[in-house]
């Protein structure tokens, strides 16, 4: 009995090396050590100037408003607020087209200010405001391809609807 205890505690403890190792493992998400020199409040243009440049060009056939200096963005106007979320990714990746939670950071500001980043703190805003958990812009220029319509359940910026 009590070499069955020690063996499930060296399984054990071995299991938690291995999800520890894995985790510390996981690179940070695109403009995470900037954002972090912030404090939430800051003001959009001084986020965006620690950022690089995102390299993305909103495509000619669609509103200049979907980028912002080379980043994805959603604007919203919620409960009399201008909400934005700014897609940030690596500009030397280029927007990822598989998993968005891997290569791409979302940064929230409500007019004008930093509200947050990051996915867990975007889920929690996401939940509350009803946005989409992607951009909602075509797809990156580069792949040429249009991504599938998403219906938004937040209203954008500047229909003269609040959610």
């Amino acid at each position: 009995m009590m070499h069955d205890t020690l063996l499930s505690r060296k399984v054990a403890l071995a299991f938690a090396l291995v999800v520890l190792s894995v985790a510390s493992c996981t690179p940070d998400l695109p403009g995470s050590a900037a954002l972090s020199k912030l404090e939430i409040g800051a003001f959009r243009a001084n986020v965006m100037d620690l950022l690089p440049p995102g390299g993305m060009v909103a495509p000619p056939d669609r509103s200049p408003f979907l980028v912002l200096d080379g980043y994805w963005r959603d604007q919203y106007l919620i409960e009399g607020k201008s909400v934005e979320v700014v897609w940030v990714h690596d500009p030397a990746q280029g927007f990822p087209s598989g998993d968005l939670r891997i290569g791409v950071n979302p940064v929230v500001f409500v007019d004008d200010r930093l509200d947050g980043w990051g996915w867990e703190y975007f889920d929690g805003r996401r939940e509350e405001w009803k946005l989409m958990d992607r951009p909602s812009g075509a797809s990156p220029p580069d792949e040429g391809a249009e991504q599938p319509s998403e219906e938004r359940t937040g209203s954008p910026a500047g229909d003269g609807k609040s959610a």
